[in-house]
């Protein structure tokens, strides 16, 4: 019986190129074949007859000739002219018989493994009709604990090559000069050409190798494949290395996307705790078998990805009216690249993010959301306070592990009696106020920028700072979060609580220096701590020492949420945003810069 072997013979991809030394069948395909191809091989090896037959059906998907004349190839005549040096993207022709598979796209007809079918299979269907995160949270994350990298080290793209063009747009131009092979995947020379970036085409070896002393003495910014595309040939990490250390002010960038290919060889992934000047670029695509899902990432030092975080905004933004951000950063890099930028909206009721005097410097409405979720954040402290208070954790924790004893947490108090010193009182602060009332909790407000006249007319006490500290027997933060009062529970505020309060942060994370808190827990300077936000936004929980310790309680950011206020945030962020462009400034809810609308 004959034995049938299939073989998949990858792309071979080959670039006319007028440089290239004439020798040998290098030269012979360069000059005469000048197209792509591929091939199926269907190997046929009889074992009784021993012999070997090779049947080779060569499918020519198209012949494109690389010329200096791309005019002819031009759209329209509105298309600038700094591009008429770069040759259009023509794709493959399709095979319509069924005799022929397509390898060009190193696509496979085999389903992704049977784990990721699972997972599509179970994701939530009632999420089709709304947008993806854009900070890709989950994603990062997920990556993240895979490659053994913090989540600030992963940048999320549509594909890989949109990662790469935000790479060579962020980073490389006439002045920051790049390198890369001369037979490669096609793409560096189009975004050179694209970003007008000054690009140096090393020729490979002989032997169709990487001459890595070359682009070590050229003195560029690299960008290499690797496996590179279409050789197969890998560089050993070591000798990436290398080039690694022959600069810390050059940039490598390895693009990653066969590495799976090559199982003699290693990612470059581990190098990024090591070296600050490389990037790692990966596809879900070819291996992963997720082309159609169109995701690319790259695992670089924190620095490098805040560049292309910052880069790829800018570019978003450039021909926008109107932005709506929750928690993106917004600074003066940004603004500037906001040429027809009105109005932004901030789909929360804090703008900390924004950098709201360059906004105003370009006449530019900074809209938030004052109210929406008031009555949520009062009811998820109380549920905080008393769940620590009562010390719910503990119980929860006992009951799991089949231990039934009211007496194991000999440390509770009556709540009753007990004085609450609620820092910033403005919405929430008050709702909250009202609430502890009915528990006959006494309460006494820290705010600076109230009269005394609110807190008594609804018979609560305004103190100093330091009254409160100091008789306080539960202390919650509900300030907005500003420059002044970053890190405002530091480790001078600790030491002043005499009477080992329990803690709650239900505002931002960033009001509490999270070291003098961990110290605070460590010396019993607190009871007890409960905390809807951290000082990341997107915690490391995995490596946070804050979830090792039983008398604190932690939720992910979601005192403000419930239905009825999402749908509430929803609503006034849009509505801020129509009232504001169709002038009527009256009806818009929240303008944080009112001086923007008498221009």
């Amino acid at each position: 019986m004959p034995i049938d072997f299939f073989i998949q013979v990858n792309i071979i991809d080959i670039y006319y190129n007028n440089y290239i030394e004439t020798q040998h069948y290098r030269s012979v395909l360069l000059s005469f074949f000048k197209f792509i191809f591929f091939a199926y091989i269907i190997v046929f090896i009889n074992t009784e007859f021993n012999i070997l037959c090779i049947k080779i059906k060569l499918m020519f998907l198209y012949q494109f000739y690389y010329s200096s004349d791309w005019s002819r190839y031009r759209m329209s005549e509105f298309l600038c002219s700094r591009y008429d040096n770069l040759g259009p993207y023509v794709p493959g022709e399709q095979p319509k018989d069924k005799q022929y598979i397509k390898l060009n796209a190193n696509e496979t007809s085999m389903l992704p493994s049977p784990n990721v079918m699972k997972v599509l299979k179970s994701s939530r269907m009632d999420r089709l009709g709304f947008y993806g995160d854009p900070d890709a949270i989950e994603l990062r994350k997920a990556l993240a604990e895979r490659y053994d990298v913090d989540i600030d080290e992963v940048f999320v793209g549509n594909g890989s090559d949109a990662v790469l063009s935000v790479i060579f747009l962020a980073f490389f131009d006439d002045k920051e000069k790049i390198a890369f092979p001369d037979i490669t995947y096609g793409f560096y020379r189009t975004f050179s050409k694209s970003f007008a970036i000054d690009a140096m085409e090393m020729p490979l070896k002989d032997d169709f190798t990487v001459d890595v002393d070359g682009y070590i003495e050229s003195g560029r910014h690299i960008v290499l494949a690797n496996p590179n595309a279409p050789t197969g040939y890998s560089i050993p990490v070591s000798e990436i290395e290398r080039m690694l250390k022959s600069d810390s002010k050059r940039l490598v960038v390895i693009d990653e996307a066969y590495i799976d290919y090559d199982i003699e060889n290693e990612s470059c992934v581990p190098l990024i705790k090591k070296y600050k000047n490389l990037i790692v670029v990966h596809t879900m695509s070819k291996s992963r078998n997720l082309a159609g899902a169109h995701i690319g990432y790259c695992i670089a030092d924190k620095a490098l990805i805040e560049d292309l975080n910052e880069i790829d905004l800018c570019e978003k933004i450039k021909e926008f009216d109107v932005l709506l951000t929750a928690f993106i950063p917004i600074n003066k890099k940004v603004l500037d690249c906001a040429l027809n930028l009105k109005c932004i909206s901030v789909n929360a009721t804090g703008y900390g993010n924004i950098d709201v005097d360059e906004a105003t410097k370009r006449n530019i409405a900074v809209c938030n959301v004052k109210e929406y979720c008031t009555k949520e954040v009062a009811e998820h402290t109380m549920a905080l306070m008393l769940s620590m208070l009562r010390m719910l954790k503990h119980y929860g924790k006992e009951v799991d592990e089949g231990i039934w004893n009211y007496q194991s947490a000999s440390e509770i108090e009556r709540i009753s009696g007990k004085t609450l010193a609620i820092f910033g009182f403005g919405r929430i602060g008050q709702a909250v106020a009202k609430r502890a009332k009915a528990f006959d909790i006494n309460v006494i407000t820290v705010d600076p920028y109230i009269p005394k006249e609110i807190p008594d007319s609804l018979g609560f006490t305004l103190v100093s700072k330091e009254q409160a500290l100091k008789t306080a027997d539960i202390i919650s933060n509900h300030m907005n979060q500003t420059m002044e009062n970053k890190s405002y529970f530091s480790f001078d505020e600790f030491k002043m609580m005499e009477r080992k309060p329990y803690f709650l942060n239900i505002a931002r994370g960033e009001c509490v220096d999270e070291d003098a808190l961990v110290m605070a827990l460590d010396n019993g300077f607190i009871k007890g701590a409960a905390l809807d936000v951290l000082r990341e936004e997107n915690p490391d929980l995995k490596n946070n020492i804050l979830t090792k310790y039983e008398n604190v309680y932690l939720t992910p950011h979601a005192a403000f949420y419930s239905k009825t206020s999402i749908k509430e945030l929803q609503r006034i962020s849009c509505e801020n945003i129509i009232c504001y462009m169709t002038k009527n400034y009256e009806k818009v809810f929240g303008i944080v810069n009112k001086g923007v609308c008498d221009r």
